[in-house]
């Protein structure tokens, strides 16, 4: 597990590690970041890339999708309703105690 708030750093990590899902946050959004979520999506190919953002205008969640996003998530969303959604895209089925 990692975290960041500097793109670069976090495409670095992502490549290195390959992680299961790659949770990703970042300020820009829309068109650019669209783009540096196709760069992360690149970085780590076999890695699901979760979206979290705290809004999305008409069009982002294509836009996102389209870079690579396998879901886009709002941050309203309860912890146990991400969780839940974390699981079933790691293939978890929402099973299992040993997921953090």
């Amino acid at each position: 597990m990692a975290q960041t708030a500097n793109p670069l750093v976090a495409a670095e990590l992502a490549h290195t590690w390959t992680p299961d899902i790659i949770l990703a946050d970042f300020k820009k959004r829309g068109r650019y970041g669209a783009e540096m979520y196709a760069w992360m999506k690149k970085s780590s190919p076999a890695s699901s890339l979760v979206v979290l953002t705290s809004y999305m205008n008409e069009g982002d969640e294509q836009l996102y999708v389209d870079a690579g996003a396998s879901r886009c998530l709002l941050k309203g969303l309860a912890v146990r309703d991400l969780v839940r959604e974390l699981r079933d895209l790691n293939g978890t089925g929402g099973k299992g105690d040993n997921f953090v």
